[in-house]
């Protein structure tokens, strides 16, 4: 069996298009198709075909001269019986003892040179069919199948006829060779044929036998010589196993093969919203294309951790190209080091394992605002120590809001108040990372970046610190009493903690110093409580990083003014009556619909959308306006309400949908 043998290309351009792995049965038994010679002989068989017409006569002599007429015994009888039964009970139901008698009677007028036995019986009304084999062939027939055809053949297919060399075996009156003699006397015909057809069959003898008298027809045989492959065992066995040995050390050729230029990922340091990416390469160095893809491991909902994104996460390589991977991370919550086994699937050939991993710098953007009025110092000045007693709060509280927060919003109180556009103007990533590291490291130097950046950076950090403003286990009180000012206000007071309560004071107060320049800003109360309402009562379990989210469309006729954050800037659907924003986890479309009053769609899983998380508004929420007088050292709240105007919470029907506001006057 020659590499070279004609077989060899169609087997090989098989496997190269996958079909060794899914399709292996059919490879292997047309790969012995073409084999066949090698292990096939062809031997002569001698077929009995037998046809006759009883005219519902039941038996009553013997077949022998019929079915016993030559020298040799037949290797198959296949006799056909006509009107066995004329009965209308056996016309009724298709049942009658007549088919049993003439069995008898045919095995016992068969060759008594061989035994024989019964490979199938048949019968459709009137109509009987017994196929014998040879009983020394017996074991070799396989698959049997028998149906019935309710209509004639003639026509509808093409059948040979050997030469009619016998009289006419239809009409003769019963016991006797002589043709009808009644009144209607009809005409001698040859009634009874026998056709045939198929490659490697001739017929050796076409004859009927006249001394059978019980019908008005006479019994017609043909005597059939067909080649028949006989399969000889060891030379089958020998060519079965060579062909299975061919077939792996192919399949072993073919199965697709890579080849990655690193298995571990290691990205440098990894700080606060500052994205970096890394490319491995993965080449195809088989013979077949390889379709590869990230899958997820057990127990994981994703393939990858929501801070990275693998781009592409599936394709299929040519043999001899190669796919440049690329993987990005973006660091949006507090992680000490990024850590993760990727799982790299080729489909038909084997997994491979990529390890990501990096440290993480810490960041005031993603410490809870708890810690961040502990800390003596900036938070990357500090000790492990320091960090540990204030993130556990086992250190006292030294400020009453993050020192972060006030300097950033002094900032703003000082030189943004009349800024138009203030919260909406286009921010260089530079710049806030320049921001960043001035609060994180500290410096004496003056506050870096424009003010529009200043603002950005307020935005940005109260979007991820660890906790919001408002608590999340208060989110749920909050929207029941979004729509009384007096339940608002004892939630300030009495339920949040002198840190968050704080922070919520301190930014209302400053947003009241914006609108005291509402002339030149340009805001007001509706826009700024459009801007903040998510950040100060935002979902604490969206996902963060490059993770995928459900998007949540609500249409409006009439919309604020929303800020766009600069990374964005190209989205319009912000002011046309549109608000974008995370579907909350348990939160069915109908509860949204219900709470906002209005129709919800959903984007399930959107590639595009999800990107733009967090920065979007997402709030549904009723506004008071308030001015805060001024805080104590110990955070006590000292309001009182001004020109019978408060601003209470910023309560949300929904923290995962946005809508339009309401403006009501204390």
């Amino acid at each position: 069996m020659s590499e070279q043998s004609s077989d060899i290309p169609v087997l090989r351009h098989q496997l190269a298009h996958g079909q060794a792995a899914s399709n292996r049965e059919s490879i292997l038994r047309y790969q012995l198709k073409l084999k066949e010679p090698e292990y096939i002989q062809h031997q002569q068989f001698c077929i009995f075909v037998g046809t006759w017409n009883v005219n519902g006569q039941p038996p009553t002599v013997s077949l022998r001269s019929w079915l016993s007429c030559d020298e040799e015994p037949p290797d198959l009888y296949a006799i056909g019986f006509q009107e066995i039964d004329l009965s209308k009970e056996a016309f009724l139901f298709n049942d009658t003892p007549r088919e049993a008698e003439w069995q008898k009677y045919v095995m016992d007028g068969v060759h008594s040179k061989a035994k024989y036995k019964s490979v199938a019986v048949t019968r459709l009304v009137g109509m009987q069919l017994v196929v014998l084999v040879n009983s020394k062939h017996y074991q070799f027939v396989k698959n049997v199948a028998v149906d019935t055809v309710g209509t004639g053949l003639l026509g509808k297919m093409d059948y040979t006829e050997g030469d009619i060399t016998f009289q006419p075996t239809y009409k003769y009156d019963l016991n006797t060779d002589v043709y009808d003699t009644s009144e209607k006397a009809r005409p001698p015909a040859w009634t009874d044929r026998i056709l045939h057809r198929g490659e490697g069959i001739y017929q050796t003898a076409y004859r009927s036998h006249m001394d059978i008298r019980i019908s008005d027809h006479k019994p017609v045989s043909g005597l059939f010589k067909s080649e028949i492959s006989v399969i000889d065992p060891a030379k089958f066995r020998r060519v079965h196993e060579d062909l299975l040995k061919k077939m792996d050390k192919l399949e072993n050729e073919f199965l697709p093969q890579v080849m990655v230029d690193q298995t571990e990922v290691v990205f440098d340091l990894v700080k606060f919203r500052e994205p970096q990416a890394r490319e491995i390469i993965i080449a195809n160095t088989g013979q077949v294309p390889a379709e590869f893809e990230f899958i997820k491991k057990l127990d994981e909902a994703t393939y990858c951790k929501e801070w990275l994104r693998i781009t592409p996460f599936s394709g299929t390589i040519d043999p001899g190209d190669k796919c440049d991977i690329k993987f990005e991370v973006n660091l949006e919550r507090d992680l000490d080091k990024l850590y993760d086994i990727l799982v790299l699937h080729l489909k038909g050939g084997k997994d491979m394992f990529i390890i990501v991993n990096g440290e993480c710098q810490k960041s005031c953007f993603t410490s809870s605002m708890s810690a961040l009025c502990r800390a003596p110092v900036p938070l990357l000045q500090m000790t492990e120590e320091q960090r540990r007693q204030a993130e556990n709060m086992e250190s006292r509280v030294l400020y009453s809001i993050p020192r972060e927060i006030w300097l950033l919003v002094d900032h703003l109180y000082r030189h943004g108040l009349k800024t138009r556009d203030l919260f909406e103007s286009c921010a260089l990533h530079e710049e806030l990372t320049r921001i960043r590291d001035w609060l994180d490291y500290g410096s004496l130097d003056p506050l870096p970046g424009t003010v529009q950046t200043v603002a950005e950076a307020l935005m940005v950090f109260l979007s991820f610190t660890k906790d919001p403003v408002v608590p999340s286990d208060l989110h749920d009180v909050c929207i029941a009493a979004a729509t009384n000012y007096q339940n608002c206000r004892l939630i300030i007071q009495q339920k949040m903690s002198d840190i968050h309560r704080n922070v919520f004071l301190y930014i209302c107060m400053f947003l009241q110093e914006m609108l005291k320049h509402s002339n030149e800003n340009g805001y007001d109360a509706k826009t700024l409580a459009s801007l903040f309402g998510d950040i100060l009562l935002r979902d604490p379990i969206r996902k963060l990083g490059f993770g995928y989210y459900d998007i949540v469309v609500l249409k409006f006729q009439k919309m604020p003014r929303v800020r766009r954050p600069a990374e964005y800037h190209h989205l319009n659907d912000f002011n046309r009556g549109r608000i974008i924003g995370i579907r909350e986890a348990g939160l069915s479309v109908g509860d949204i619909s219900q709470r906002v009053g209005c129709s919800v769609s959903v984007m399930e899983n959107n590639t595009f959308w999800h990107q733009m998380i967090p920065s979007i508004p997402v709030i549904y929420f009723s506004l008071h306006v308030i001015m805060p007088q001024g805080l104590n050292g110990a955070g006590k709240d000292n309001t009182e309400p001004t020109n019978g105007v408060t601003l209470s919470l910023v309560m949300s029907l929904s923290t995962a949908c946005g809508g339009p506001l309401t403006v009501a006057e204390d």
